[in-house]
């Protein structure tokens, strides 16, 4: 495809999308560089567009039109100091309370910061009057799947609460238009259901239509948005029935809240990250639907299977205008609680899928639990794996334990390698922004609103030193903490990635530390012991779990042996479906 087709695509893509989310109107300035969005909005059936010479007067123009309709309505303008004119009406806007898309084309990066004619820094160019800006990469360099998702998230922001105008910044490169026949039309266009304060009886009746098929459908619990509490097994009943009654698998990470407790007859297959990293089987488990809460998975092997499902219907359900797709799947966005509109959605008229769907993946699962089992014994005795820690905390601790994981490795150990458990446990971790830092002081705050002793907390050696000023705090608090810090001599988890090959990756990668790190915790407790096995492990678990106040385990992992079993065992592990 030439650079003006891609033009071409991309422009219908982005106006097809925010058509389809509600916009009915685009008003449209002259210029040259917006010609493909020019081109896009007359050919659209369904937006009348309205052609003002001055963006002064087109910017307030569409604020009128925007008051009275109720409708978000669309801004187009060249590059330059075109959408600069926009401002004074984007600041009523902002103040009113009153949608507004403001898209302003631009150059592409390479001619900025260059002496090329018409061209200023844009992103940012209305500053705080604008809810949230959208800064673009020129067509040739994103999926059309993304600016749909773009779009949708433009126009919820804009008709949200409060409403407002938003900024879509969208660089194009030449030729921006040929006069050669082709057809721009929208690419991966999807629904938009708007936040209401209740489950609107419009998303409740699209649910019910998905449910009602007979379909082989999957739903997948990312890491929860809204904080998950002691209330969580409550709150996710309606979701554990529906799965039930479906027949559908629920495939729940660890920080959902959903993996662990409730109906233990529930479908829920908790190994599905080792099992769905068998090429075969992943490949043959192909569903109709996709119904995913929460932001993405910690799973790649779900994440590749999620990607991989391209002809399924992908719903995506979460509240408060997050748009938590990065994997560009999504063709049906409700901004919603999935809890209580899936609750709604249950009627009798609900068709099960096919019982051996569920099945193949509970027997996968099954395989999966017996090749970890086999995993975890045929390690002892060689050192302690970082995997045993995990299935050992997961097992072990009490119903209704708080488990406080940090980013990294220890969060991925707990998805692979702690299978779900009937009895509740609340694992949480600090993965809005995915950080290390203040893993000790986030899982002291938690202990502090709780006033319950059965906090623990599962930490690299990095994440330990980078948070020794929570360590002090903790040392010097009334609040019981268990914390198990894996010491594997620097950055372990980057040995998974390509630059591990490199000579850099020592110094710059690993970062390994000369730190004794037992010795640093006794400065802050005499409650220490360290693990250099399985058993010295369980010992040390057993020991200091009950003890009060601030306990520290110690356990030095051998980083070469461990990262060769992982890789070892997830080479040969094999989920095949057993013969009818």
């Amino acid at each position: 495809m030439n650079t003006a087709s891609c033009n071409a695509t991309w422009a219908a893509t982005l106006l097809g999308n925010l058509h389809q989310a509600g916009v009915e109107d685009v008003v449209l300035s002259p210029g040259s560089r917006n010609t493909p969005l020019v081109v896009a909005a007359e050919a659209h059936d369904g937006l009348q567009t309205h052609v003002l010479l001055d963006e002064r007067v087109a910017g307030f123009f569409a604020l009128g039109r925007a008051r009275m309709t109720g409708r978000a309505v669309a801004l187009v303008c060249t590059s330059g100091s075109a959408g600069s004119h926009h401002l004074p009406a984007l600041i009523e806007a902002r103040e009113a309370g009153i949608p507004l898309i403001a898209i302003t084309a631009d150059r592409p990066r390479e001619l900025h910061h260059s002496g090329a004619a018409q061209t200023i820094e844009q992103q940012g160019l209305h500053g705080a009057h604008v809810l949230a800006t959208y800064s673009l990469n020129a067509p040739s360099e994103v999926s059309p799947r993304w600016l749909a998702g773009i779009a949708l998230q433009a126009v919820q922001t804009a008709t949200g609460s409060p409403a407002g105008p938003v900024h879509i910044n969208a660089p194009f490169r030449k030729e921006l238009w040929d006069a050669s026949p082709r057809d721009p039309s929208p690419l991966h266009l999807a629904e938009l259901f708007p936040a209401a304060s209740a489950p609107s009886q419009a998303a409740v009746e699209r649910i019910q239509s998905i449910l009602q098929t007979g379909r082989q459908g999957v739903f997948v619990c990312g890491p929860a948005i809204q904080p998950v509490r002691g209330d969580a097994e409550q709150a996710h009943a309606a979701l554990l029935s529906l799965a039930t009654a479906l027949g559908w698998p629920l495939l729940a990470d660890p920080l959902s809240g959903v993996r662990h407790g409730g109906d233990p007859e529930a479908p829920v297959p908790g190994s599905y990250d080792v099992f769905l990293r068998n090429d075969a089987l992943r490949h043959s488990l192909k569903a109709d639907v996709v119904i995913r809460t929460g932001r993405v998975p910690t799973s790649v092997a779900l994440c590749t299977w999620i990607q991989e499902q391209e002809d399924a219907e992908h719903v995506l359900l979460t509240p408060g205008n997050r748009w938590t797709d990065p994997l560009h799947t999504t063709t049906v966005w409700m901004d919603a609680d999935a809890h209580p509109l899936l609750e709604q959605a249950q009627t009798p008229a609900i068709e099960a899928a096919d019982a051996q769907w569920a099945a193949r993946w509970l027997a996968a699962d099954t395989r999966a639990l017996e090749q970890l089992q086999a995993f975890h014994e045929g390690a002892r005795g060689g050192g302690v794996s970082e995997a045993a820690i995990a299935a050992t905390l997961i097992s072990t601790l009490p119903a209704a334990s708080v488990l406080h994981v940090a980013s990294g490795m220890s969060v991925r150990e707990v998805d692979a390698f702690g299978p779900r458990r009937t009895q509740p446990l609340l694992i949480t971790s600090n993965r809005g922004a995915n950080g290390i830092d203040g893993t000790l002081s986030t899982a002291l705050g938690q202990a502090s609103a709780t006033g319950r002793s059965d906090t623990t907390v599962l930490m690299g050696d990095l994440a330990f030193l980078h948070d020794l000023g929570g360590l002090s705090a903790a040392s010097r608090s009334d609040h019981d903490l268990l914390v198990i810090v894996v010491d594997n001599g620097g950055g372990g988890i980057f040995e998974r990635l390509p630059i591990a090959t490199s000579d850099l990756f020592e110094r710059c990668f690993l970062t390994p530390h000369d730190q004794d790190l037992a010795q640093v915790a006794r400065a802050w407790t005499p409650h220490v012991q360290s693990a250099a096995t399985e058993e010295e492990f369980q010992d040390a678990f057993t020991t200091l779990r009950h003890l009060p106040g601030l306990r520290i385990i110690h356990v030095q992992v051998d980083r070469d042996l461990d990262l060769a079993r992982h890789v070892s065992f997830f080479k040969t592990v094999q989920c095949e479906e057993t013969p009818a």
